[in-house]
């Protein structure tokens, strides 16, 4: 392949001389990587190349892959739970939250991903499930190698293909089916089957193939700590008992969801969710789930009772196997439907504080609570139930859901998404949405942006010195790590108002978000002006007594680390000794603090300005750089160049990469196109699309005739793009109504010949009953009978009332039990004494100390510590403590001309010079009164230019006048018969020279510009503190390691 790369994106080998795909017109390094996905180009076991990502999660990311020993595509699943870990850019090893609690969650869902991946790569023989062809544990997570599948999800088939046929549907479930009832004798379930994880794999032998994939994914996510049931349930596809966090789950489970799949296929209508179903019924009504024959009148009976079988909300009622539910749907003979009943007060055997809403677990709680507020679980008529007008959807409630949940269903929105920024909320999980933009229930076009701020976990840092700040600097330095300030009035003498005198928490103490520190500040009178003393060099304390002895004040303008001091000195004032203090008389000083190393924090989603202000707290600067993110807002970090818990020292640097925002392409040109196919052009791209009506005679009818943003303009994710279609019906402009009452509004607009709808969200109390917005806006030109949606505040909800918690019965107490006579413990004899055993003793601390010699349990184990290479440019060489390894060089712009002169001047490539020839011609002048004379040999005459008229004029006596005109090209004149000849030159009569008539020089000029080099440089940074995973060495990376040892005495 000496002549060949390989594509990242399709993995196929192509002429090395091309930058573009010819497979798949992929250009390199076109598509920016997300956070935590591993780098493309990077092999795992020595055998599986990565290439891009081809989708991600909460849970984990699948790559395309290519496995270099069998010469084949791959797909290679990592097990990347952005709840527990991170990974820092470039960096192939993963990191984990530093808590036990997150370790042991981490471990226990990798141990299951594994498991899971055993399980299924012993069903290699079945053709419905993904073949498993490896798995293993790299870079302190885990992977599994599968099987790489080209084709498309039956998602994206349904979306083209909408409603199918009844025999068609069956065709595609079966297979699923006949590959759960051999999935489900191994005692695996699926719990996540919907038409994202049914995939139709084209085969080699040019057929179809239905797979499941992702197996597991619900299955390893949830662990015994896990704190999100959310994550379970796909609503319209998940039955009831997956909204209980104990619910019994078999393979009825996937059935129902198999059974949602089908009813969707054949009706093109996704199910009504099955919580929403039973609550329904429980509370006596009718079960929203409609016939699917409602739908599609072409359906057999015997199919739709096998259909509605499999999708009884009742588990007792449902078809409890594959076998079962495939049995009905392909049987010959007639299928009776099973009628489900459910008790009206059931409750699914919820947990008594479930039923009377007591708090037993916050965590369920919040998960309950998400799942009304989204209507996952809801009610009929809790919104609306109507069909919104093309290209118009309905902003879900995110409020305390997942960030992985709300990305799920503003996916099926067909919304946008940006993370605004991060909050830490004590005693909320890390991840969920606290706020969202545009309010729940709002009707806006289809790929709105919406933004979204999440919760975050408590993050630790160490207090910075802040005595003798302002208190606007040091409120900063606090607030900017997310801490609670308050402050109480003191003084000190020396100390100018305003600063700060005492700090609650001593410098360098661990310190974390949400934590309060209280700041004494100074309120003492202010200095005056006098003379300073010599401050620099005294410890901060004498400083402050020898200002307040001359009666002035100091304020600390910044702090600075040093090795060559014991306690805060004062390194430089900005009055020097000996003069006059302002007005105030307050001076600047900087001081020195002793030598302290920080910890690298977590810097991601802070804002530029925070995170700049966190490493100043610690002496090291930023090296901000900006690139473009889809996910995350702009002016947000969202990579570092260190990882969180590495060594920084005061004075090093730290790159910080901000979003710009989203990544920018160029805007499609749609115009002359139809409506519909503009419309689909510019959702593809993630775009925002309006539609207002005009006439055009040279527009087809339906055709696009303007855009409101030209073709080829940069644009993001989200914009909203305003389309004039042509139309020769009747166009109406849409008045405005926002603000007007609901019933005023209405006729409003149908008194123009619009249709309404009606769209009623949570509000405020004052906006109760009025139009909040209306879709499409008004001022734009519309169709007659056109719907205009209105959104309408129908006030805060009411906060139901508590209801009491039972209270036991004094007539109903717990037994306690007591030891029978006839029934004693039985008490060892003397002669059968009871072995002592001695226990193990405690271990020592682990220690590079060989363990002492004599009878011990001793353990050992090899530790790492690692550096990374450092790189820097500057315009100075050498660069003091740096490695040259490269240089790049450019010129300034040239700069001005110098004046002409005789001195000869040589070219060179940083200066440029222009030459002349001049020519001498002579002024003749008076000795005695020094005017320019018209003559030679005669008196000075005052008729011609004010002459004295008595001085003789000297041979000799003339002034050089040089001028660019040769004397060859002069009107020369003979003066009077005396042989010397004048003319003209700029207005003034000149001679030429006796003794030289014809003298000439050659003059010079030049202009320069400079030459600027930079250097680039590395060195090595600071070793990290010893950790006991396993860190492999690379060109950027150093690694030592050592063995360390444990004993402890042993036991008996």
């Amino acid at each position: 392949m000496g002549s060949k790369k390989q594509c990242m994106r399709c993995m196929e080998f192509y002429d090395q001389r091309f930058d573009i795909c010819p497979y798949c017109g992929y250009e390199e390094n076109s598509e920016r990587q997300e956070l935590l996905h591993i780098d493309a180009g990077t092999v795992l076991a020595d055998r599986y190349l990565i290439g891009n990502a081809l989708g991600f999660g909460g849970f984990g990311v699948t790559y395309i892959g290519y496995d270099r020993k069998l010469k084949r595509k791959v797909a290679i699943k990592e097990y990347l739970p952005s709840e527990f870990a991170t990974r820092a850019l470039h960096q192939p090893e993963v990191m984990v939250n530093s808590s036990e609690k997150k370790m042991q969650q981490f471990t226990a869902g990798m141990n299951k991903f594994l498991d899971e991946a055993r399980k299924l790569a012993t069903l290699s023989s079945l053709d419905g499930i993904v073949h498993i062809y490896d798995s293993f544990e790299a870079n302190h997570t885990a992977y599994i190698v599968m099987e790489y599948l080209e084709g498309e999800t039956l998602t994206a088939f349904m979306k083209r293909e909408m409603e199918i046929p009844e025999e068609q549907a069956v065709d595609i479930v079966v297979p699923i089916l006949r590959t759960l009832e051999e999935v489900h004798r191994h005692g695996i379930i699926h719990r996540d089957i919907a038409p994202d994880n049914i995939f139709l794999a084209k085969g080699q032998d040019g057929k179809t193939h239905v797979k499941l994939i992702d197996f597991g994914a619900s299955r390893y996510a949830s662990t015994s700590h896990s704190k999100s049931l959310t994550v379970l349930i796909k609503p319209g596809y998940s039955p009831a008992e997956q909204y209980q966090s104990n619910g019994e789950q078999g393979p009825f489970t996937d059935v129902y969801a198999v059974g949602a799949v089908l009813y969707q296929l054949v009706t093109g209508v996704r199910p009504e969710d099955a919580f929403e179903r039973r609550t329904q019924l429980q509370s006596g009504g009718k079960d929203p789930l409609k016939d699917p024959s409602c739908y599609n009148g072409d359906l057999s009976e015997s199919f739709e009772n096998a259909l509605m079988n499999a999708m009884s909300v009742r588990v007792e009622d449902r078809s409890e196997t594959a076998e079962i539910f495939l049995r009905e749907l392909t049987s010959q003979e007639p299928v009776k439907r099973r009628v489900s009943s459910i008790r009206r007060i059931d409750f699914m055997r919820w947990p008594l504080w479930a039923k009377i809403g007591v708090p037993a677990s916050a965590v369920a709680v919040i998960t309950l609570i998400v799942l009304l507020a989204v209507g996952v679980i809801g009610f009929k008529g809790a919104v609306g139930v109507y069909k919104l007008p093309e290209g118009m959807t309905r902003v879900p409630d995110m409020i305390n859901a997942s960030m992985d949940d709300a990305q799920t269903w503003l996916d099926e929105a067909g919304l946008q998404v940006t993370q605004a920024g991060t909050v830490y909320t004590p005693g909320l999980a890390e991840n969920v949405v606290l706020a969202q933009d545009i309010s729940a229930g709002s009707v806006v076009m289809k790929n709105t942006m919406l933004s979204l701020t999440v919760s975050t976990g408590k993050e630790i840092y160490q207090m910075p010195d802040l005595t003798g700040m302002t208190e606007e600097y040091a409120r900063g330095a606090l607030e900017c790590m997310g801490m609670m300030v308050t402050t109480q009035d003191g003084g000190r003498n020396g100390l100018s108002p305003g600063c700060i005198v005492s700090q609650s928490i001593e410098p360098y103490a661990e310190i974390g978000t949400g934590d309060t520190a209280v700041l004494t500040v100074s309120r003492e009178n202010g200095g005056a002006a006098g003379t300073v003393p010599q401050l620099t060099g005294m410890g901060y304390d004498e400083a402050l007594n020898a200002a307040a002895a001359a009666g002035l004040t100091l304020t600390v303008t910044h702090k600075e680390f040093s090795h060559d001091c014991s306690t805060p000195t004062i390194k430089s004032q900005a009055v020097q000794a000996g003069e006059k203090a302002g007005a105030d008389g307050a001076v600047g000083v900087v001081v020195l603090l002793p030598w302290h190393s920080f910890q690298m924090p977590n810097l991601n989603y802070r804002t530029e300005q925070d995170a700049s202000q966190i490493l100043a707290n610690m002496g090291v600067q930023a090296n901000i750089s900006q690139e473009s993110s889809d996910l995350i807002a702009a002016g947000l970090v969202f990579a570092q160049g260190r990882a969180k818990g590495e060594t920084l020292e005061p004075g090093s640097t730290v790159k910080i990469t901000v979003s710009k925002g989203g990544k920018p392409f160029a805007m499609p040109g749609v115009v002359g196109r139809d409506e519909s196919g503009a419309r689909a052009a510019l959702a593809e791209v993630g775009l925002a699309v309006e539609i207002e009506y005009d006439f055009d005679a040279g527009v087809k009818e339906g055709n696009v005739i303007s855009q409101s943003i030209s073709a080829n303009t940069d644009v993001t994710r989200g914009t909203t793009v305003k389309l004039v279609v042509c139309s020769k019906k009747n166009l109406i402009t849409v008045a405005s109504v926002v603000g007007m009452d609901q019933g005023t509004a209405e006729s409003t607009i149908k008194g123009q010949g619009l249709k309404v709808t009606i769209n009623l969200i949570e509000s405020s109390d004052s906006q109760k009953g009025l139009v909040i917005s209306q879709l499409p806006e008004a001022g734009s030109s519309q169709k007659a009978g056109t719907t205009i949606v209105l959104t309408v505040g129908k006030g805060a909800p009411k906060k139901a009332d508590p209801k009491p918690a039972p209270t036991p019965k004094p007539s109903d107490p717990t037994p306690t039990p007591t030891p029978k006579p006839s029934d004693p413990t039985p008490t060892p004899t003397p002669s059968d004494p009871t072995p002592v055993k001695k226990d193990p003793g405690p271990w020592s601390d682990w220690s590079t100390s060989a363990p002492p010699a004599g009878d011990y349990d001793v353990e050992q184990k090899t530790q790492y510590r690692y550096r990374d290479k450092e790189t820097t440019s500057s315009t100075t060489y050498p660069l003091s403590g740096w490695t040259l390894v490269d240089s790049s060089s450019y010129y300034t712009d040239w700069g001005g001309w110098s004046d002409w002169s005789t001195n000869a001047v040589s070219e060179s490539d940083t200066r440029q010079v222009e030459t002349r020839t001049t020519y001498m011609y002579c002024y003749f002048y008076c000795y005695n009164c020094g005017n320019h004379w018209h003559g030679y040999g005669f008196t000075c005459f005052k008729a011609w230019g004010g002459g004295c008229g008595n001085a003789t004029i000297q041979e000799g006596s003339y002034t050089e006048v040089w001028g660019t005109i040769p004397q060859s090209q002069m009107n020369w004149q003979d003066w009077n018969g005396t042989g010397h000849v004048y003319a003209y030159y700029n207005g003034e009569r000149v001679f030429r020279n006796i003794n030289t008539p014809y003298a000439s020089r050659i003059e010079y000029r030049y202009r320069d510009r400079s030459l600027v080099t930079t250097y680039y440089y590395e060195r090595w940074g600071s070793w990290t503190g010893w950790v006991d995973y396993a860190v492999s060495g690379s060109s950027t990376r150093q690694v030592e390691t050592r063995t360390v040892y444990r004993y402890r005495t042993k036991g008996s």
